[in-house]
């Protein structure tokens, strides 16, 4: 089971990940999560649905451009 600590250190690389629009790293992210037993609800919600909200502040912010924030919506979709 993936602990906390290890959950929130794949949320924080997801995030980095979905910024520098590397998606094969997102997904290795999110293939690694599920690997270390979080099950597909956590996946969805603590990681997708939370660095969403994230990096859509972001944009909100002015700490990154529509264009990362729409790509890293993209990505996620994809994934």
């Amino acid at each position: 089971m993936t602990t906390s600590k290890s959950l929130n250190h794949i949320v924080r690389r997801y995030k980095d990940y979905l910024i520098e629009g590397d998606q094969k790293n997102a997904l290795a992210s999110i293939n690694l999560a599920l690997a270390n037993g979080s099950d597909v609800k956590t996946v969805y919600k603590k990681i997708l649905t939370s660095v969403q909200r994230e990096i859509g502040q972001m944009w909100h912010d002015g700490e990154i451009s529509i264009s990362h924030e729409n790509r890293a919506a993209g990505i996620t979709l994809e994934i």
